[in-house]
C-alpha cells in the first residue's frame, strides 16, 4: 500500500500540509470512485483522469498530488496485482469518513484504514481498491 504522502507542497512538510484545504469525506468518496473503483480492473484510465484533474504528478514518489485539497492519489502494487491508493486528510470525525470510504466497495476488493489520528489537526485516511484477477 502507498504510504502517507504530504500534499503539493513536499518539501515543505507538515506545514505545507496544513495550508491546503482538508479533504471533505464526501468530495472524497466522489474521486475516490471516479478515479479508482470506476476504473477496475487495471486503473489505466485513471492516470488519463488525474493529468486531466487538478492533480500534480511526482515523478520521483509516484504520487498524484491534489493542488488544493490535502489529498493524494498513487497508483500501487499489490501482490502482482494493480492498485489504486488515495490519502485524505480530513477534519472531519475519522470513523464517518472510513465508513463513507468503505461503503463504496460496488464488487470490488475495497480497503479503507485510519493511517494517522492527528497531525496539522487532521486525521489521515487510506482507500484501497485492487483490481486485477476478477
Amino acid at each position: 500500500m502507498a504510504a502517507l504522502a504530504a500534499s503539493p507542497a513536499l518539501a515543505a512538510g507538515e506545514d505545507a500540509r496544513a495550508a491546503l484545504a482538508p479533504a471533505g469525506a464526501v468530495e472524497t468518496v466522489g474521486l475516490f470512485n471516479t478515479i479508482c473503483v470506476e476504473t477496475q480492473p487495471d486503473f489505466r484510465v485513471a492516470e488519463v483522469l488525474l493529468s486531466d484533474g487538478p492533480f500534480v504528478y511526482q515523478p520521483a514518489d509516484g504520487i498524484w498530488y491534489h493542488q488544493s485539497l490535502d489529498l493524494t492519489v498513487k497508483l500501487v502494487d499489490v501482490r502482482g496485482r494493480p492498485g489504486c491508493s488515495l490519502v485524505m486528510g480530513t477534519a472531519e470525525h475519522p470513523r464517518s469518513a472510513l465508513a463513507l470510504l468503505a461503503a463504496t466497495a460496488a464488487g470490488g476488493e475495497v480497503y479503507a484504514e485510519l493511517i494517522d489520528e492527528e497531525t496539522n489537526g487532521r486525521s489521515y485516511l487510506r482507500a484501497l481498491v485492487i483490481g486485477g484477477g476478477q
